[in-house]
């Protein structure tokens, strides 16, 4: 149902605008557009790929989405990672006469996070004028403006009681893209992963779908599917 001559006109479509450096080989700190284009127009024969034609997705659509579900799973991979961090430096703005030089190590801390994560997002929740506000003070202090520091103080209480660091093992690059393939792919039907009791390793599809696309020898699919019976709560 995903390989309808329309779709697949339409991504052959979307091949011929393609940026040119999707033809080349991946470079370091490149654009995603680029990354996902490249998987797009050439979609291997690995993992994900594999995974999503046996389902009946397009091939172009399929390794569109395979790159995709591998940036998302490192972006929350790096927030995970991060999100400690951020937590501290975020409590410590908060907190009313703070030393300069201090204040402004963990401001610039926040800045990186709302750079290359969207952790900080998350403190805004419905509240977008607040978070205008408060990414143009975070930037005004680290410029230098002394009058910036109190107001982003006062923005930061209003929301610290948000920050707080989730219990439990940090969510891996390889378990995010799997839960994003199990919500996009509309597998999720219940309990699909089965186990190799002799190999102690998961053998149902999907598993073995993400072991390729991340080279690694064993993968458990378990929070994977735990962490979408949440949001399905």
């Amino acid at each position: 149902m995903f390989d309808k001559p329309s779709i697949g006109s339409q991504f052959e479509a979307n091949l011929r605008t393609l940026d040119p450096a999707c033809d080349g080989p991946p470079e370091p700190g490149e654009r995603l557009s680029v990354t996902l284009g490249r998987r797009m127009k050439y979609p291997g024969d690995r993992g994900y790929l594999k995974y999503l034609v046996g389902l009946g997705y397009n091939r172009h659509l399929a390794g569109f989405l395979a790159a995709n579900a591998v940036a998302i799973g490192q972006r929350r991979e790096r927030e995970a990672r991060m999100f400690s961090k951020v937590s501290a430096a975020f409590r410590f703005i908060a907190t009313p006469a703070r030393g300069k030089k201090a204040f402004l190590r963990n401001a610039r801390i926040l800045l990186a996070a709302s750079e290359q994560t969207s952790l900080l997002r998350l403190l805004f929740p419905e509240r977008p004028l607040l978070e205008l506000d408060f990414w143009r003070t975070l930037r005004w202090t680290i410029d230098g403006d002394e009058s910036a520091r109190q107001r982003l103080t006062e923005i930061a209480g209003e929301v610290a009681h948000r920050v707080s660091v989730p219990p439990g093992r940090k969510i891996t690059a390889a378990s995010a893209a799997h839960e994003y393939i199990l919500d996009y792919a509309l597998t999720f039907l219940g309990r699909k992963y089965t186990r190799d009791p002799v190999e102690s390793s998961y053998d149902d599809p999907l598993s073995q779908a993400t072991q390729e696309e991340f080279g690694i020898r064993k993968f458990d699919p378990r929070p994977a599917y735990r962490r979408l019976l949440q949001k399905r709560i």
